[in-house]
């Protein structure tokens, strides 16, 4: 793939595990029940582990040449 598409991946990743860490985070503060808050750290945890394998991924991306995605050659019709 392309290196803009790489980062754009990225970047999207990175964005939706930041969203979704957000989410988990209030759930956290509503839930009473200490084994909800337990089940829900980790998967917070998992999250935030996924944020650094995007991040990882955009280090790649930003490491990859500049390349323009291959188009295909039209067949001749005859």
């Amino acid at each position: 793939m392309a290196k803009a598409t790489e980062k754009k991946i990225a970047k999207d990743g990175i964005a939706a595990e930041k969203d979704a860490i957000k989410q988990y985070n209030a759930m956290i503060k509503k839930s009473k029940d200490p084994y909800a808050k337990k089940v829900i750290r980790h998967i917070n945890k998992e999250e935030r582990m996924h944020v650094k394998e995007f991040q990882e991924l955009m280090k790649r991306a930003n490491k990859m040449p500049n390349t323009k995605p291959r188009t295909r050659k039209k067949r001749s019709t005859r």
